[in-house]
């Protein structure tokens, strides 16, 4: 992904959102994005993806309505799925956005609960 660090981004405010920047005549996502992530036609992100959000049981990711989902550590989030979230583990965790063979991928690593 053009314009992200190698070392990956410290998110400290939560919730924090991540999407596709629209394409040609597009709306704007109806909530803010924190992360817009460009993609191309036939595209794999949604303009409203996926987000973090923190709560008392720990840190997890919310899909935000996506049309092909959200994996994180193997489980499918989503509406065509029986779940919108899940609570991510201490340490690493693997997060595939738009499908399990999409190019955007992210490693999410909680150090703390």
């Amino acid at each position: 992904m053009p314009g992200l660090s190698a070392k990956g981004i410290k998110i400290a405010n939560m919730p924090f959102s991540i999407g596709r920047l629209p394409l040609g005549n597009e709306p704007l996502p109806r909530r803010s994005i924190d992360l817009k992530i460009p993609d191309a036609r036939p595209v794999r992100l949604s303009r409203e993806h996926f987000a973090f959000y923190r709560r008392p049981q720990g840190v997890c990711v919310v899909d935000l309505g996506s049309t092909l989902g959200t994996q994180v550590n193997g489980e499918f989030l989503g509406h065509d799925f029986s779940k919108d979230f899940v609570y991510l583990r201490r340490g690493e965790n693997k997060i595939f956005a738009g499908g399990s063979d999409s190019p955007f991928t992210f490693r999410a690593v909680v150090k703390k609960a």
